[in-house]
């Protein structure tokens, strides 16, 4: 007969086919949910990457508008018309010109690295570098080659030149200059001249974004990195040349994980591409493995249990009887038959006790 199966192994085998089948909606839902979780994670980097990239982007606009402004409003201020209106006075006028400079100089000391007056002949008239002003002697005579001169005095009044990234031949670092012609009596006579350091302007727009965030400034035409949130404004090389060949060249942001990159931009007035780089919502993708593998590891559990069970409720065959003819049957039939004898013979005897 087969055998019967014992009450715990029918309680287990009830358990896993209870087990199995809700096992697996679970397992479903559980990863629907964390890909869901991870979607609007994602959805919600990528929002506020969009919204750093506007601030960025109108915060250097801002920057580089005041600068604008207070240069034009400087250069037409009584202080600089009179050095020009009376040539002869200007000595006597250059603590005036001076003062000025060091007034506008005073409104951004951070970012302000160099300001100065240039005649239209290339002559330095007034010059502060790092807040303090130079001599007379430690001017300049020559300043024509400049690669911001010549754009500017090609400007009417109230116009403004943003020159792209130079190294400054004063400071010796990256910069970028605003720069406004001196119009007196309809002629340009000088020009105004600001120069912005860059790694100070990328501490203060990229300096503080949530952790996470990576950003950067790029010129789209030329393909350089004006300035990046993960790496300071490199140091310029003694053969660096006026121009932009020693700045850093673009090349595709990515996670740190090396994934694809998904980058909000912005654009600047002048054109400069802002661009931010959200981290990836990796948190709910790892939360989705590890959901996943253990789902396999407790159904792979479930089978062995189950052929475990199996194999321990299978019959076990039945164990054959003996021949009539092995030795071991012919003695146990011999001594069952001289039992049979003995018994009829009690039983005889019985009943003729009875007679």
């Amino acid at each position: 007969m087969p055998a019967t199966r014992s009450p715990r192994h029918r309680i287990l085998s009830l358990a896993l086919g209870l087990l199995v089948p809700t096992l697996i909606p679970v397992v479903i839902a559980g990863s629907l949910a964390v890909r869901s979780a991870g979607d609007a994670q994602s959805a919600l980097a990528q929002r506020e990457a969009s919204a750093v990239a506007a601030r960025i982007a109108t915060r250097f606009d801002q920057t580089l508008h005041e600068r604008a402004a207070t240069l034009r409003l400087t250069a037409t201020s009584s202080a600089l018309a009179e050095v020009y209106r009376h040539p002869r006075r200007a000595d006597a006028l250059q603590s005036t010109v001076s003062a000025e400079l060091t007034r506008v100089q005073a409104l951004d000391p951070d970012l302000t690295q160099e300001i100065c007056l240039l005649d239209a002949d290339g002559a330095e008239r007034a010059q502060l570098v790092g807040g303090q002003a130079l001599d007379l002697v430690a001017l300049s005579l020559n300043e024509s080659e400049s690669v911001w001169e010549a754009p500017s005095l090609a400007l009417r009044a109230g116009q403004v030149h943003q020159q792209s990234p130079y190294v400054s031949p004063d400071t010796g670092t990256w910069v970028i200059s605003t720069s406004v012609p001196v119009v007196v009596n309809e002629r340009r006579v000088a020009v105004l001249h600001s120069e912005i350091g860059i790694e100070p302007l990328r501490t203060r727009l990229l300096g503080h974004l949530a952790s996470g965030l990576r950003a950067r400034v790029v010129d789209p035409v030329t393909g350089t990195v004006i300035a990046d949130s993960t790496a300071t404004t490199p140091a310029p090389t003694p053969d660096t040349v006026l121009s932009t060949a020693s700045l850093p060249r673009a090349r595709p942001m990515t996670t740190d994980a090396g994934g694809a990159a998904r980058i909000r931009t912005a654009t600047t007035a002048d054109g400069w591409q802002v661009e931010v780089l959200a981290p990836a919502a990796d948190t709910p993708l790892r939360l989705l493995t590890l959901l996943t593998a253990l789902a396999a590891l407790t159904v792979v559990s479930c089978v062995l249990l189950a052929h475990q069970i199996v194999g321990r409720s299978r019959p076990q065959p039945p164990v054959p009887s003996p021949r009539a003819d092995e030795p071991g049957s012919a003695r146990t039939s011999s001594a069952d038959d001289d039992e049979h004898t003995a018994e009829q013979g009690e039983q005889a005897h019985a009943g003729a006790d009875r007679h």
